[in-house]
């Protein structure tokens, strides 16, 4: 049995997975739109850090993540121990979930930066790779 407008404890379309839809709907007696699920960010990128410490713990420029309409998620990988937090603000001093290397959600308008190991040798390169 499903739940009435006033029972849902995320509201009326909390259940509801539907992409596409451009028309009303009504469930339970309660009318919206749903619109469209865009959750393929905005072009964003790192800056490479060159000439850091050796085997050195290293963070990127921070990135707003925009472009979307509801949370996507952040997985992370590479060699170096990456590790990413999401931030509140440009600055990162106000920190929405601290450092992580596992899977995670990202919503419009947050921030995302990035921290790896660098090398243990100034000839070989370390890269990590954000998929959002």
């Amino acid at each position: 049995m499903g739940c009435t407008p006033d029972s849902c404890p995320n509201g009326p379309l909390a259940n509801l997975k539907a992409e596409n839809i451009r028309n009303g709907i009504t469930i339970a007696g309660v009318t919206g739109i749903i619109d469209e699920i865009d959750d393929i960010p905005d072009s964003f990128s790192f800056t490479d850090q060159a000439d850091v410490a050796l085997n050195t713990l290293t963070e990127s420029n921070i990135q707003r993540i925009s472009g979307v309409n509801h949370p996507v998620e952040v997985n992370l990988s590479g060699v170096g121990n990456p590790a990413y937090r999401i931030c509140n603000n440009s600055d990162c001093t106000s920190v929405k979930s601290d450092w992580k290397t596992g899977k995670g959600f990202i919503k419009n308008g947050e921030y995302l930066q990035l921290r790896q190991t660098s090398s243990s040798d100034y000839t070989r390169n370390i890269d990590a790779q954000t998929i959002v």
